[in-house]
């Protein structure tokens, strides 16, 4: 059935507003033009829980509108419209990533600056049981991976979202929405588990 409205949406000599119920061989059919599109049998009507006229005239408007959307969706005005919408999300993800570098490696030089100071001072007094080099790894390590977070979380948001502008794409981009989102969550996870450890040494 998807296949027969991607059918007549692609055909420019059809027009959207010749979709309509009618018969074939004594069964209900939805049609655009003089093609057949799908059969509405009893069996289908009885699962809905309607009659057969009334699941024929919602299943009609629902094919019309597929295909208006369809052409609507690959429209020159939309198509421009995505295409500058792509531009600029791509500015800003590189502006996110660069700010994301930039500011990730100067809170990166701070914090390591704090540590050393305070465990020197927390080494003395506890007999020098932590070592300030120990303490500066963990952390620089911390803030690595919430770095890699970032970067991989950016750049999968600017690709979903480029993607599902244009509709040959958007499907591949809910896909890959869905393989990257478990593996994210994984990531995201160890970096939380990390973060008490961090704040007890």
């Amino acid at each position: 059935i998807a296949t027969q409205i991607e059918g007549v949406a692609r055909d420019p000599k059809i027009d959207a507003a010749s979709v309509h119920t009618g018969t074939v061989e004594g069964v209900k059919a939805i049609l655009a033009g003089t093609t057949l599109i799908m059969v509405v049998t009893k069996a289908d009507a009885d699962i809905e829980g309607v009659a057969v006229d009334t699941l024929s005239y919602l299943l009609e408007s629902r094919v019309r509108s597929a295909v208006q959307d369809y052409r609507d969706a690959r429209s020159t005005p939309r198509l421009l419209r995505a295409g500058l919408l792509a531009v600029g999300a791509t500015m800003a993800y590189l502006a996110a990533i660069g700010l994301t570098l930039w500011s990730s490696r100067r809170i990166g030089r701070k914090v390591e600056r704090s540590v050393l100071s305070n465990v020197r001072t927390v080494g003395i007094q506890s007999f020098a049981l932590l070592r300030a080099e120990r303490i500066s790894v963990v952390v620089l390590a911390l803030l690595k991976l919430l770095r890699v977070v970032a970067f991989v979380s950016l750049t999968l948001a600017w690709l979903v979202f480029l993607l599902g502008l244009f509709p040959w794409s958007a499907r591949v981009g809910h896909g890959l929405l869905d393989a990257a989102l478990e593996p994210l969550a994984v990531v995201g996870k160890s970096a939380l588990a990390a973060a008490p450890n961090l704040i007890f040494l």
